[in-house]
Formats: C-alpha cells, structure tokens, sequence
C-alpha cells in the first residue's frame, strides 16, 4: 500500500482569523524533529513534532478557545490523501483540516460559493421579505463560514444552504441535521450577528437564532 509523502494543513490563525495553509512533506522531517507554521501576522498557529518513526505530534494554537491542543497521529494517517478534521478539544467545533490539498481546498470553499451565488440571487427583489435584511445575513454566514465556524456536530463542515423568502436553511447531507436561521425583520438580523458560530448538531432539526421557540427533534 502507498502512503503519500505530503499533506496539507489548513488552519484559521487565533489572532487575525486568516485562514493559513501549510504543505509539509514527511522527508521534511529528515533532519529535523520539528517544524512551525506561522501566520503573516507573526502569530504560531501549529507545530508539528515527530515522535519515533511512526507518530507525529500537532501542538494547535485553537481560535476557538485561545487554548493551546495536542492531537497524535500515526504516520498512514498523517500523510493519507483523505481529508481530516482538527477539532476544538472543549467546544468540539472543527478549527482546521488537513490531508491532499485540492481536497482540503473544496471542503474549505464549499458553503462560501453556495452563499456567494446566493447573494447575486438576491438582487432579485420581489422573493424576499425583506430583500435586505436576506442579504445582509448572507453576508454574515459567509463571514463565519470564512473564518471556519459553520459546521456540523457530526464532523462534516460542508453544509448546504437553501434560501426561502424569509428564512435560511443549513442542512447537513452526512447526516440531515438541519438549522433554521430567519431572515425577515432588523431583531432577526440582529439575533443572527450576535452568532459566534453556527453549529448544528448532528441528526436534528433546530432554529439556531432564538427568533421563534426553539423546537427540537430527531430527524427520521
């Protein structure tokens, strides 16, 4: 069996927020037992530390937390073409990925075309409750979505978004959870700007912005 000799590291930087990306070749490790990853800000966002002949060591600077994680990983997964996710070790909010780079690149660029479409959709008034309002809490998805905050309980960061005249539904294709966020009036706008995160939470159906009584059940 063949492991790849490469892999890429996409992580948002706990100071900034830009999203940083690293290629690291398991020769690097040839002669040295460690290597950093720095923001353009100055700010360490990762190192990463050989351990023996088969493990390596991620110390992640989290922009969930502002704490400091260490996750192990054997060398086949390592450096496996498949992508993984770097979760946040107390909120459990997914902050990085990492594996073959054009894929790492899709998963991160996913849900920001879908919204980025939606928002040329919206120039078209007479569909929208409130054309404005709709635009501008698109704008703000894509921004969370920018900043890696748009996930789902279950693992899975690409969500899918359907625009209705008055509301935003994120659904989860992993596992069909799906999240209501209401877009008619300006306390909707502003329920939803006061989100950190959007989060759904695995196999369930939820509103994520306290705009109407938060019902909650298993999806079927």
């Amino acid at each position: 069996m063949l492991i790849s000799a490469r892999t890429t590291i996409a992580l948002r930087c706990p100071n900034c927020g830009r999203l940083v990306l690293l290629s690291v070749s398991r020769f690097d490790f040839g002669r040295k037992e460690s290597i950093g990853m720095t923001c353009e800000c100055g700010e360490a966002v990762l190192e990463i530390t050989k351990k023996g002949k088969t493990h390596f060591c991620l110390q992640v600077e989290c922009i969930m937390c502002e704490a400091k994680h260490t996750f192990t990983y054997k060398s086949i997964n390592m450096w496996s073409d498949e992508v993984k996710t770097i979760s946040c070790e107390n909120t459990g909010m997914e902050i990085g990925l990492f594996g073959q780079r054009d894929l790492v690149k899709e998963n991160i660029k996913a849900i920001d075309k879908s919204v980025r479409q939606m928002l040329k959709d919206v120039e078209y008034d007479g569909y929208f409750s409130n054309t404005g309002i709709m635009r501008r809490v698109l704008e703000y998805v894509n921004d969370l979505n920018g900043q890696g905050l748009v996930s789902c309980s279950c693992g899975n960061n690409r969500l899918e978004v359907e625009v209705f005249p008055d509301r935003i539904e994120l659904t989860c294709p992993h596992c069909q959870a799906v999240g209501i966020l209401f877009a008619e009036t300006p306390r909707d706008l502003n329920r939803v700007c006061n989100l950190g995160n959007i989060l759904l939470e695995a196999g369930s159906y939820k509103y994520l912005d306290d705009s109407k009584l938060r019902k909650y059940w298993p999806v079927e």
